[in-house]
């Protein structure tokens, strides 16, 4: 149930979600030049490794969003000329 309710909030369809999980982009080499493979993962640990990536994206993407709106906000305030929100995010910080 939580893999159907994260696709629900993220308005992707299940099968899109579970490709992006058990598949990782990867630069290989071909005929001299650069470029990106998807490959299967197979191990437990890469497939929590890429929810865990996909999560942190998610969570940058968002808070991001968020500071945009709000200082949106207040740029658009009668009283909040030139005001703006600075958040440091320490939890999403590595």
């Amino acid at each position: 149930e939580p893999f159907t309710i994260a696709c629900v909030l993220l308005g992707l369809d299940q099968g899109v979600l579970q490709h992006a999980l058990t598949h990782k982009m990867k630069p290989v080499t071909e005929n001299g030049k650069l470029a990106m493979k998807l490959l299967p993962v197979f191990s437990k640990h890469a497939v929590l490794a890429q929810r865990d990536a996909i999560a942190k994206a998610v969570y940058s993407l968002l808070f991001d969003d968020i500071v945009a709106e709000l200082n949106q906000m207040l740029s658009k305030s009668k009283q909040g000329g030139g005001m703006y929100i600075g958040m440091l995010d320490i939890f999403g910080f590595e």
